[in-house]
């Protein structure tokens, strides 16, 4: 049985690919975390906030395609460095332009360059040889490292804007973001392109979104993804907080503290980051030992039951737990959904992670929008129950076309 060990210590060129990913990372996370609290130093509307902050996902409805088109006729090797010198220079100008415009073409650039980054992870895991008792681990250890990035950019980047400006902020990211380029341009990252060149330039089909979701199978695998996304990274995200501010008011108090409600949901949508970086490793892991259909199958109708209990049973102690058994919910069913999309045969398998990435980022940027419906009428359980039926509707979808035995 291969352990996670075993799996680090003859999958290491790949970890600097990862390594490589998580510093490219560190720009986007900073924008997140600095520019809403920035945005008096530059000329943006709150509408145009949005925008900025959104434009990436948007972009990557197609760039998913386009990156695996590109890898097929470059290779794995060009366009994924590509991307990273790009990541370096988006970062940098972070700090150097401060029109909407600019910010928005910034934005748009770096879903692309993201699309590239992750199908590259996505390729070295899936399709690149490697045992299938080996790709959950593998799986949740890119997660792992590319959360660290995350984390890492969002407090570092918050320090130093704090310390001494967006610009001051954005300009040292992107000089640690260059050390990505020591994990890129080495002999042994040459070598593993040699090795497997061959496999990487045979031509693939052309297959795009509307042609993948001809076949209903995949259509439930890219259902379950865009409805995992729509209820954590969107509706659970940008939602959060005026779901405790229902519950506690503006403020709680913790053993004679008094805790802002901002502060809370910053601890509780904190922890997302936090367990996926210290357990998905082991939650690929598990997903290795075990069938992916059973596990799929049960912790999909697991993830519908808990956003039914923060409609039905609102109060501190559910407001507060449920979150947490929900993110770590989350870490551990896209790594067995991805498991999932690899073994789909029919179609290449850039094609296929492009087609699920694609309703991923779909679901992640849909999630948000339907807080509109909020100044409409509609209550935030109404929404939370909506959740609810979308998760348990892709969870029967998927008994009802899937061997769970």
């Amino acid at each position: 049985m291969t352990t996670l060990s075993t799996t680090i210590s003859k999958n290491k060129n790949s970890l600097k690919i990862f390594a490589a990913i998580g510093l490219c990372l560190l720009g986007d996370a900073m924008l997140y975390t600095v520019l809403p609290t920035r945005i008096e130093l530059f000329a943006f509307s709150g509408a145009q906030l949005g925008i900025i902050l959104a434009a990436n996902r948007f972009i990557r409805l197609f760039s998913n395609f386009w990156a695996a088109d590109l890898y097929k006729k470059f290779g794995r090797n060009v366009p994924f460095k590509m991307a990273v010198i790009f990541s370096i220079l988006i970062t940098f100008s972070y700090g150097y332009f401060e029109l909407f415009w600019q910010f928005l073409i910034l934005r748009l650039l770096w879903g692309i360059v993201y699309s590239l980054l992750r199908l590259k992870a996505l390729l070295i895991i899936f399709d690149s040889g490697l045992p299938e008792n080996m790709q959950g681990k593998l799986s949740g250890i890119f997660r792992s490292m590319s959360r660290s990035g995350y984390m890492v950019g969002m407090i570092l980047g918050g320090y130093l804007t704090d310390m001494f400006s967006m610009s001051g902020s954005a300009y040292i990211l992107a000089a640690l973001t260059g050390l990505s380029l020591f994990f890129i341009f080495s002999k042994n990252q040459k070598e593993d392109l040699n090795k497997c060149k061959e496999k990487e330039f045979v031509p693939a089909s052309k297959t795009h979104l509307l042609e993948l979701i001809t076949d209903f199978k995949m259509f439930i695998l890219m259902f379950m993804g865009f409805a995992l996304n729509f209820t954590g990274l969107g509706l659970i995200n940008s939602s959060y907080g005026l779901y405790l501010k229902n519950i506690f008011g503006e403020n709680l108090l913790v053993f004679g503290i008094v805790i802002g409600i901002a502060t809370l949901n910053g601890i509780i949508l904190s922890t997302q980051s936090l367990f996926e970086l210290i357990l998905s490793p082991f939650l690929g892991n598990t997903a290795d030992k075990h069938s992916t259909h059973k596990l799929l199958d049960y912790a999909f109708y697991l993830h519908a039951i808990l956003m039914s209990l923060l409609v039905f049973f609102q109060n501190g102690f559910i407001a507060i737990i449920i979150p947490l058994i929900l993110f770590i919910n989350t870490a551990f069913l896209i790594i067995i959904l991805y498991i999932e999309v690899n073994k789909f045969q029919k179609s290449s398998v850039s094609n296929r992670m492009a087609g699920f990435t694609t309703a991923v980022d779909l679901g992640a940027a849909f999630g948000p929008l339907t807080l509109i419906f909020l100044d409409v009428g509609l209550t935030l359980s109404f929404l939370y129950l909506t959740s609810a039926i979308l998760l348990f509707t892709a969870g029967l979808l998927y008994r009802l076309n899937f061997k769970t035995t």
